[in-house]
């Protein structure tokens, strides 16, 4: 079985709801990062929270010695959430799978190499996607959709 199949097998991928309160961080075992969260990251996605913007769910390892849920990918985002105190409850999908599986897997899902937009590439990203002549009659959905990356941060 190859590594990637087995990988997003151990994930369910139907999101359910945890309480804030069963969430728990453990950055000595599931954070790589040199410095833990980006401050200006984190900035921008609490930002958004606050204006009422659901975040993408985190993923979420069941630690069988203790029962509880921590994080292994997702870490702003749950940062961003707890910070902006507007939520209870985070839709969160479960890994499945040793500890071992689970420090490989937040390992592998933060490096994958991609550069994120800025906010204004972001931002002109929606503009032309609202652009009548372009998208025809599916700019009203379009801007709908895209509302939330033009707004003032």
């Amino acid at each position: 079985m190859n590594t990637q199949y087995q990988s997003e097998r151990q994930v369910n991928v139907r999101p359910i709801k945890l309480k804030m309160t069963n969430i728990h961080t453990d950055g000595g075992n599931f954070q790589f990062r040199k410095h833990g969260v980006d401050p200006g990251h984190l900035k921008e996605l609490t930002g958004l929270v606050e204006r009422g913007v659901k975040l993408d769910p985190i993923t979420v390892w069941r630690r069988p010695d203790d029962e509880k849920y921590y994080v292994l990918a997702g870490h702003h985002r749950y940062e961003a959430n707890r910070r902006a105190k507007k939520v209870d409850v985070l839709q969160v999908v479960v890994f499945k799978g040793s500890f071992d599986e689970a420090q490989a897997y937040a390992l592998k899902s933060n490096t994958k190499n991609q550069l994120p937009m800025t906010t204004e590439e972001r931002q002109n990203g929606a503009w032309r996607l609202s652009d009548v002549s372009a998208c025809g009659s599916k700019w009203r959905y379009l801007i709908s959709e895209c509302s939330w990356l033009i707004s003032n941060h």
